[in-house]
């Protein structure tokens, strides 16, 4: 009776261990389904970081093409207000040149009508 009692009670523990042992297989087998996720989800992320540091890229060159463009403008605007500028000036002073001229004339025909006279 005593050796039954001990070969039940150590079929007993050798069925609970046995259990242990397969309970402890499904967890290992979850964790590392768990740890592949992560992996793929790490490097899904990964691939997005990359994607994303791409699209700055491009857009920090887009806008530095659009700011250098528009300094560009600018600077050709200024020239052409300058060139504008001078030309105003060189007409202005000729305007002058032909004023002072016309008044020459008009001297020299007041010189000639009162000889006439």
């Amino acid at each position: 009776g005593e050796v039954s009692g001990t070969a039940k009670e150590l079929a007993g523990q050798l069925a609970a261990a046995e259990h242990q042992r397969s309970t402890a297989r499904s967890e290992q087998a979850a964790l590392e389904l768990r740890l592949t996720a992560a992996d793929a989800s790490r490097a899904a992320l990964a691939v997005e970081l990359e994607t994303l540091q791409g699209e700055q890229q491009q857009l920090r060159s887009l806008h530095d093409a659009q700011v250098e463009a528009h300094a560009e403008a600018l600077r050709e605007e200024a020239n052409e207000r300058e060139r504008t500028e001078m030309r105003l000036s060189e007409v202005i002073a000729e305007r002058e040149m032909l004023t002072g001229r016309l008044e020459v004339l008009a001297r020299e025909a007041e010189v000639v009508e009162a000889a006439q006279h």
